[in-house]
């Protein structure tokens, strides 16, 4: 077991399996897990902090810790007892909370969440479900892509109106498409766009090795040649994960250096925008429009002046799709748990967040 990225089991007592995501707990074939798994013990105890918890630890690492709820006694036993754990949110403090605790399965792409938990100091290892929603999410991107050229909202106010009046759309074909973060879900929106006929240019921190340049993409460059092409794009998508290098990298030098004709795209982390910078460009007429799935403050608050910036598409974090995500996460776990107890290197391993620099 030499690979860096495997994990060896600890044999010293029998080894609990916590799902702490009550959605998946549904996804459960109690009956095959403990044919594959007979000396294992699966508990199925709730943990979920409120979305709201999640944004603040991104922002404010070390404040609202008085305010996070506390665990019960329930939830503390099984934390306690956990070795391996299935979950969207962990306590803060997890060497404490859970000392035997070895792995943990995110349900998510995204591990921002975890970085105030102590995985690093306590070894703890971290797998994500990076590319379970990278399908879905860039069915979204490409549906936000033909409303707005093709006009759809106009032609929906027309029909509303009961006004006949020909609103023509433009020609998607042959525009150009800057995707900044090739990741799963930026691999996704890449080669659906290229299907389309699109050019696409590609955004990435670590270059491609030959033979691994993402499929549709023509061109791939490092992010810090990005402010030297937005000029050139019709769409810029972000598909970046929440990180010190992405805050705010959507700011107003690179609205500013983006055609007034583009249409941006985020369906990535909600940090990496700043929308005042956002919301001045569009209200100024610098950018033709905008489609934000994903805000740096979820739930968006009713007022808000997000709400009501021209030419800005809002949606509540809805681009994935809930129909067989969450038998794909357990399918995923289980793939990683043989992998897991046999020594192997687990899939979609991933650097865990610090307390200093949350990822």
């Amino acid at each position: 077991m030499n690979d860096k990225n495997a994990v060896s089991a600890d044999s010293s007592h029998r080894p609990t399996v916590l799902v702490a995501y009550p959605l998946v707990s549904k996804a459960v074939d109690e009956r095959e897990f403990s044919e594959r798994f007979p000396d294992l013990e699966l508990l199925h105890v709730a943990y979920e902090l409120p979305h709201e918890f999640q944004t603040k630890r991104i922002h404010d690492p070390h404040g609202f810790i008085d305010s996070e709820p506390r665990l019960s006694k329930e939830q503390a036993a099984a934390f306690a007892r956990a070795e391996i754990l299935v979950t969207l949110d962990a306590p803060r403090d997890l060497p404490a909370v859970a000392p035997r605790l070895r792995w943990i399965q995110a349900i998510g792409s995204g591990i921002s969440q975890f970085g105030v938990c102590g995985l690093d100091r306590g070894g703890i290892v971290l797998t994500n479900g990076a590319g379970i929603s990278s399908a879905p999410i860039s069915e979204w991107v490409i549906g936000r892509i033909f409303s707005i050229f093709k006009r759809f909202d106009v032609h929906g106010e027309q029909q509303r109106a009961h006004h006949w009046e020909p609103a023509y759309g433009e020609l998607i074909a042959g525009k150009t498409v800057i995707v900044v973060g090739l990741g799963a879900i930026g691999c996704e929106v890449a080669w659906r766009c290229a299907a389309l006929g699109m050019k696409v240019i590609g955004i990435r921190r670590t270059p491609c090795q030959p033979g691994e340049e993402p499929k549709g993409v023509e061109r791939v460059y490092p992010p810090d040649r990005l402010p030297d092409i937005a000029g050139e794009a019709d769409v810029v998508v972000s598909a970046v994960p929440a990180s010190a290098d992405t805050t705010n990298l959507f700011d107003a030098s690179l609205f500013a250096v983006m055609a007034p004709s583009c249409v941006f795209i985020n369906v990535g982390r909600g940090v990496s925008v700043d929308e005042e910078a956002l919301a001045a460009a569009l209200r100024g007429g610098r950018l033709r429009a905008a489609a934000l799935d994903v805000t740096r403050q979820e739930p968006l608050p009713p007022d808000s002046p997000l709400w009501d910036v021209p030419n800005l598409y809002l949606s509540p974090h809805s681009s994935p799709a809930p129909n067989g995500y969450m038998e794909r996460v357990w399918a995923l776990f289980l793939e990683n748990l043989e992998a897991y107890r046999s020594g192997r290197p687990l899939r979609n391993r991933v650097e865990p967040p610090t307390d200093a620099a949350p990822a």
